[in-house]
């Protein structure tokens, strides 16, 4: 009988890994002194959220809700400094934001800048 391939774009198997490219920058607002965190050349954007995820999780962050808003989703946390936003659009750009919070935003840059899942590189604004 022959092996049914795998049609699932997003399944990544156990031994999958991706180092993940971020620049941590300011946003793209003019008049803000806030900053975000920008993924680029994403391959499995799914398995990215995951991993963010499981850092706001360990970083003691609780789930505050998700939207859905015309072509992305964003997932929000919270803490006892503010709110966080994860958003992922339909081109599977994902961004960290944090409004008047860069305290939680320098906390999630440094998990990400410790872990040999992540690579920071120089802005490109």
């Amino acid at each position: 009988m022959k092996k049914m391939r795998d049609t699932n774009k997003n399944f990544v198997g156990k031994n999958y890994r991706e180092v993940f490219k971020y620049e941590f920058i300011p946003t793209f607002e003019k008049d803000s002194e806030d900053f975000m965190i920008r993924f680029s050349s994403i391959k499995n954007a799914d398995h990215l959220l995951g991993k963010l995820l499981g850092i706001t999780n360990q970083l003691g962050f609780e789930p505050d809700g998700t939207n859905e808003v015309i072509d992305e989703i964003w997932i929000h946390a919270s803490s006892k400094n503010g709110r966080i936003t994860i958003t992922r659009d339909v081109w599977d750009m994902v961004f960290i934001l944090a409004e008047n919070n860069k305290i939680d935003l320098e906390r999630i840059e440094r998990e990400l800048n410790g872990s040999d899942d992540f690579e920071r590189i120089a802005a490109e604004v």
